[in-house]
């Protein structure tokens, strides 16, 4: 029988997109989890509902990685060997890569995996537009000439806006670099020696997703403290803005080569132009899949399994009135869920998903990332005011205890 492994899941139920794509194509879909005990409930319901075939595998550890990949190559017809999950991505398309199986580029994937590697590529290619500089363990903490506060400080090898700090000045600086190389390690990644500062940019933010060279959509996203608190699809754009996106995009898709695998672009738009802010070899998070599958009916999981067992499919993009909306509760202060009411969601014709990502009574700290997110609801409507005012009274019912928003 054929099978597809995928390195790590998501807290926000991607893995069940990965097991409803393998099934529909009849492939046996496997997981490796390294901790299985940090998803939340409702992820494992599903995935022991449907009889997934969980591994607990240190998946921090590319030998043991590649180890177990050829335990299931001797049991299964091996298809495809990818992630959903940042961390794991490199780990991925190196395993696939030394099985023979088809996968993204190793070179660009390892780069995108680096914010500083990411902007010193921009730089080598006449791509950047942002101000940075590289601080080095052990080098003394300054702003070159080119910079000035407020500044973006970021560890170059996490995600999910972990320990990404804005400064105004130089203190608040030397307390995001001390904060940062006490780290040690995050959610089973050694934080890197180096650190990022990059000049803060105003502007609007969109993420770009692409698939196999061709962009798939342009998303709006909404922020607060770098947590990414909502997104809507499709962005709010004018022709003029949507083409500057596109043509920024397209140049970078073009320079490296990178033509084939997903690709999940963050950047600004201001006056002065359009700024990468930072370019991730996955499936965007957030549910964003599941609000290209509401707009456009393209299943992006789906799609880029497909491309990874041979099959060579065009994507048409349908026009359509419809916009999809999530939106994120995020906690201000440590706490637990101590309840919620159980709303049925068929009582609100908008809303088509609500999850939580922390368990009842599950105690939790907030470190600023988000992973401060406590739950979501997406709502799918005309517009995307619509969408805003039906998640708002949808959360005022739901009336969450024990959490500080």
């Amino acid at each position: 029988m054929k099978a597809a492994v995928l390195i790590e899941t998501p807290r926000t139920g991607a893995g069940m997109d990965f097991v409803k794509a393998c099934k529909k194509h009849g492939i046996h879909p496997v997981i490796f989890i390294a901790n299985i005990d940090l998803q939340p409930d409702w992820v494992l319901e599903d995935f022991y509902r449907e009889n997934v075939d969980i591994r607990q595998v240190n998946s921090y550890d590319i030998e043991e990685v590649i180890k177990q990949c050829k335990i299931i190559k001797n049991d299964y017809d091996l298809q495809a060997v990818l992630s959903l999950y940042e961390y794991s991505t490199e780990y991925a398309a190196k395993a696939a890569k030394l099985l023979g199986l088809n996968t993204p580029n190793n070179e660009i994937i390892s780069i995108l995996r680096r914010k500083s590697d990411f902007r010193r590529y921009l730089s080598e290619h006449n791509l950047n537009n942002v101000e940075y500089q590289i601080f080095n363990y052990g080098d003394e903490p300054f702003l070159k000439d080119t910079l000035d506060y407020p500044v973006v400080v970021k560890p170059v090898n996490l995600t999910g806006s972990a320990f990404v700090r804005k400064c105004t000045d130089k203190n608040m600086l030397l307390k995001a670099i001390d904060e940062i190389l006490s780290i040690g390690e995050y959610t089973g990644q050694k934080v890197h020696d180096e650190i990022l500062i990059e000049e803060y940019i105003e502007g609007i933010e969109y993420s770009v997703e692409v698939l196999n060279g061709k962009i798939i959509s342009i998303v709006q996203k909404y922020t607060e403290n770098f947590i990414e608190i909502g997104h809507d699809l499709p962005a709010n754009l004018t022709d003029k803005k949507k083409m500057l996106i596109e043509n920024k995009v397209n140049q970078f898709l073009k320079i490296s080569n990178y033509t084939f695998g997903v690709l999940h672009i963050e950047l600004k738009v201001n006056d002065t132009g359009v700024h990468f802010i930072e370019a991730n070899p996955r499936v965007a998070g957030g549910r964003i899949p599941e609000l290209i599958r509401q707009v456009y009916g393209i299943d992006i999981v789906e799609e880029y399994l497909l491309s990874l067992l041979g099959y060579k499919r065009e994507i048409y993009l349908p026009s359509t009135d419809l916009f999809a909306s999530i939106r994120f509760k995020v906690a201000k202060k440590d706490g637990v869920v101590t309840d919620y009411k159980k709303l049925e969601i068929n009582n609100y014709p908008s809303i088509i998903e609500y999850k939580f990502y922390k368990n009842l009574d599950e105690k939790f700290e907030i470190n600023i990332s988000n992973k401060d997110r406590v739950v979501h609801a997406i709502s799918i409507a005309n517009s995307v005011k619509t969408n805003e005012e039906n998640i708002e009274q949808f959360f005022s019912e739901l009336d969450i205890r024990g959490c500080e928003f």
